[in-house]
């Protein structure tokens, strides 16, 4: 009786939770490296609502973290087609396609992510790094200079040169 009163109690609690804690939560479990635990958490947000595209992005960048590779890029591929317009998508997809080698998808990737956020100097670095691992130099200079008009203090950038 004690018990079932104490998870009641517990469960309520937990589903007051207001919507964006859960990331929070998933966050710090990520940390941890429990990815089971984070898991539960973004699953139980897509029960309730499985369609939204923060909890599905989660859940493709716990696939791919965890070494999930081929559900996470299915997950990626899915929420490209539904949100093609979220430069956060494209930059996950194209750390898959880097972690399978795919070095020529992860810089097409990449591309879209900087059409959609040209000012975000974090896809910019990334893809001169995907154009670093192509052996194209030049091109990889290009993106850590255009990095470098903007943000003239960028460690990343001044040491990609």
């Amino acid at each position: 009786m004690c018990c079932c009163l104490f998870l009641s109690v517990t469960l309520g609690v937990q589903a007051q939770k207001p919507p964006q804690d859960w990331q929070s939560e998933v966050r710090h479990y990520a940390e941890a490296r429990d990815w089971s635990s984070a898991s539960q958490v973004v699953n139980a947000v897509l029960a309730r609502s499985p369609k939204d595209l923060e909890a599905r992005a989660w859940k493709a960048r716990l696939l791919l973290w965890s070494g999930r590779v081929k559900k996470a890029e299915s997950g990626f591929l899915s929420l490209t087609r539904d949100d093609p317009k979220d430069p956060d998508i494209w930059q996950g997809l194209a750390s898959v396609y880097a972690r399978q080698g795919r070095w020529d998808d992860a810089v097409s990737a990449l591309g879209h992510a900087v059409e959609i956020a040209p000012a975000r100097t974090d896809l910019r670095i990334a893809r001169a790094q995907a154009l670093r691992a192509l052996n194209r130099p030049e091109e990889a200079r290009e993106e850590f200079l255009t990095v470098l008009k903007t943000n003239a203090s960028s460690e990343e950038a001044k040491r990609g040169l």
